[in-house]
C-alpha cells in the first residue's frame, strides 16, 4: 500500500488497524527498502527536525549537498569532505547536530 504511494492514515483505515500499528508498518516498509536510517534520523532529532532541515538548506545553498536523489551514494566522501571543510568555518553549535548524525 505504501508503495502505491497510500498514507499511513490510509493504511490504518483500509487494515482498521490502530495508528501506532500504521506507524510500525510503515517503519517496516523503510527498513525495506532501505530507508531505516531516515527513520532512525528522524527518531534521534525529535525537535529538533527544524534545525536539522535549516542546516539542510543552508548546505544547498552552499552547493555541500549537490546529488540529485536518483543517485545518493555516488559522491558521498566528497560529499563529507565538504561537509568538513565548511564545517570548519561555520558556528559549531549549527553543525553539531548534522556531524553527529551523518558522520
Amino acid at each position: 500500500m505504501f508503495k502505491d504511494g497510500k498514507s499511513r492514515v490510509d493504511v490504518a483505515i483500509e487494515l482498521d488497524i490502530e495508528s501506532y500499528e500504521a506507524i510500525s508498518v510503515f517503519h517496516d516498509y523503510l527498513q525495506l527498502i532501505n530507508l531505516d536510517r531516515l527513520v532512525t534520523t528522524y527518531q534521534y532529532l525529535g525537535i529538533n527536525l527544524s534545525k536539522f532541515l535549516e542546516l539542510f538548506d543552508m548546505m544547498k545553498e552552499e552547493g555541500i549537498v549537490t546529488q540529485p536523489a536518483s543517485q545518493p551514494w555516488q559522491g558521498l566522501f566528497s560529499q563529507r569532505k565538504n561537509l568538513q571543510d565548511w564545517r570548519k568555518n561555520q558556528d559549531i553549535s549549527t553543525c553539531d547536530i548534522m556531524l553527529n548524525v551523518c558522520i
